[in-house]
C-alpha cells in the first residue's frame, strides 16, 4: 500500500497563548541546529553550498559549531566543481518558503487594499484592461487588481494572461479562474477562505518548492553523482515554521525575520543586510548578444512555428522587445526555448529508435 506519509501544515494567523516571537526564535534554532547534525552524519566527503544569503550562510554557520528554476545552468556546474571534492553537501532550500523570503509574499500583502474595490470598479478595470493596446504600460497591472480573487491576482502577477493569450495558440491556453486553479493544484492549495499571505507560502512549499526548485537542484546535482541535503525542509523545522504567525516572519517589508532573529547573531551584518539575489546566469544579456542568433533560429524557425504552440508574430515580438530593452523577457524565452529543445531532441531519439514492430519481435 502506498500513500503520503506527511503533509504539511496549513500556517496560521495567530500564535499559540503565550507563545512569544523570542521563543519561537529559540525553537527555530534549536530544531534547526538539530535537523544540520542529523545531516552531517556521512562516511564520504561533505561540504556546502554557500551562495552568500542568510540560509545557506546560516547552514554553514551552524556546520561550524559542530565542525563536521534557467538556474539549472549554474546548479549544475557548481555540483560539477562540488562532485570534484565532496560526495555530499547541504544547501539552503527551504528558508525562502517557509519562512516568507520571497517577494511575492511582500507584493501580496502591499496589494491588500484590491481586495475592498467593488465588484463594479474592478469590472471596469478588467474592460479598460482589454481595451488598451498591448503595448501600453500598466496594462497587466490593470487586469492584476481588477481579478475576483487575491489567489487569481497571485496566478496573475507570476504568469499575465495577456501575454499567454497573445504568444500561445488556443489550444496550449489554460482555463482560468479560482475554480480552475483548486482542479488543478488540489493538494498544493489550502481552503478558498484561506489568507492569501498563507495561501501563497503553502502553495510556493508544496507546489513550487517540491515541482521545481528541488527537482532542478536533484536532477542536476545527481547528474554529477552528488548527494544534495536540506537541513531547512526537515519536517519538524517546518512544522515549526507554520506555527510561526506571517506577521513575525514579514515585518516593514523585510522577510525571514524570525528566522534572522534565531540564526542571526552567527552571521556578519554584511549578510543580514544583503539583498537578496537570485541564483542565475545573465541570460537577459546572453538573449541580446553570444545566444541571440541560437535563440532567435529556434524560436521563429519553421519547425518551431509549424508544431501550432506560438505564433510567429508574437515571438517575433517577444524576440524584438527583449533585444531593444524594452522589456526583460529573458524567462518566456528561456522557457520556449526549452520547450522547442526537448520536441528536438524527442524527435531526434525517436527516428533512432527501431519500428515498434521491431520491439516487439521475440528473442531468436
Amino acid at each position: 500500500m502506498q500513500g503520503r506519509y506527511w503533509r504539511l501544515p496549513a500556517p496560521v494567523d495567530q500564535a499559540s497563548p503565550g507563545w512569544t516571537e523570542q521563543k519561537a526564535a529559540d525553537e527555530v534554532r534549536s530544531i534547526f541546529d538539530e535537523s544540520v547534525r542529523l545531516r552531517l552524519i556521512s562516511d564520504v566527503p561533505l561540504g556546502a553550498f554557500l551562495s552568500g544569503g542568510i540560509d545557506s550562510s546560516s547552514v554553514v554557520a551552524s556546520m561550524a559549531l559542530h565542525f563536521a528554476d534557467s538556474s539549472a545552468i549554474p546548479t549544475f556546474v557548481v555540483s560539477e566543481f562540488a562532485a570534484q571534492h565532496v560526495k555530499v553537501v547541504l544547501t539552503g532550500d527551504g528558508g525562502d518558503e517557509l519562512f516568507a523570503g520571497y517577494d511575492s509574499v511582500r507584493q501580496m500583502k502591499r496589494l491588500r487594499w484590491a481586495d475592498s474595490m467593488p465588484f463594479a470598479v474592478r469590472s471596469g478595470l478588467a474592460h479598460v484592461a482589454d481595451f488598451l493596446p498591448y503595448r501600453t504600460y500598466g496594462k497587466n497591472y490593470l487586469r492584476m487588481i481588477s481579478r475576483t480573487s487575491p489567489l487569481e491576482r497571485y496566478v496573475e502577477l507570476c504568469s499575465p494572461r495577456f501575454l499567454r493569450e497573445r504568444l500561445l495558440s488556443p489550444d496550449w491556453l489554460l482555463r482560468e479562474g479560482t475554480e480552475f486553479l483548486f482542479e488543478t493544484f488540489p493538494q498544493a492549495l489550502l481552503p478558498y477562505n484561506a489568507d492569501i499571505l498563507a495561501q501563497v507560502q503553502y502553495f510556493e512549499a508544496t507546489g513550487k518548492l517540491a515541482g521545481d526548485i528541488l527537482v532542478k537542484v536533484d536532477r542536476m546535482s545527481m547528474a554529477n553523482s552528488l548527494e544534495v541535503r536540506c537541513p531547512l525542509l526537515d519536517h519538524h523545522l517546518a512544522e515549526l515554521a507554520m506555527r510561526i504567525p506571517t506577521a513575525w516572519k514579514l515585518r516593514n517589508g523585510t522577510g525571514k525575520m524570525i528566522f534572522r532573529r534565531a540564526v542571526g547573531d552567527r552571521l556578519p551584518p554584511s549578510v543580514l543586510a544583503r539583498p537578496k539575489l537570485g541564483f542565475d546566469v545573465p541570460l537577459a544579456i546572453w538573449f541580446r548578444t553570444s545566444l541571440r542568433e541560437f535563440l532567435w533560429d529556434h524560436l521563429t524557425g519553421a519547425r518551431a512555428i509549424g508544431r501550432g504552440i506560438v505564433s510567429r508574430d508574437s515571438v517575433s515580438q517577444l524576440l524584438v522587445e527583449h533585444q531593444s530593452g524594452r522589456r526583460n523577457n529573458h524567462q518566456w524565452l528561456w522557457a520556449l526555448l526549452m520547450i522547442e529543445l526537448w520536441f528536438s531532441e524527442f524527435e531526434q531519439t525517436s527516428s533512432n529508435r527501431a519500428p515498434l514492430s521491431a520491439w516487439s519481435q521475440p528473442l531468436q
